[in-house]
């Protein structure tokens, strides 16, 4: 997704007037533009699970308790909080 957001403001940017006082709020709808398929993709069908790692521990949000409780049985040795 990065990747097609760099290559669209490649492409759209000689598009968007060099002089015009507006430019970055083009730039800025240029580029929420490219992020919009990816946005609306996130919020009507979002991931089943995150993780998030720091340090010491690594964090699993599930967005079914179903998936939740059936990861935790399937990993209880190293388990340790279940919230």
């Amino acid at each position: 997704m990065i990747a097609f957001v760099i290559v669209a403001v490649f492409v759209f940017m000689p598009m968007v007037g060099g002089g015009t006082a507006f430019r970055k709020v083009k730039v800025a709808g240029l580029v929420l533009a490219a992020l919009s398929p990816w946005i609306l993709f996130e919020v009507f069908f979002p991931r089943r699970f995150d993780v998030t790692a720091r340090g010491e521990w690594i964090d699993y949000e599930f967005s079914s308790a179903e998936y939740a409780d059936e990861f935790a049985a399937l990993n209880e040795v190293h388990v340790i909080r279940v919230r």
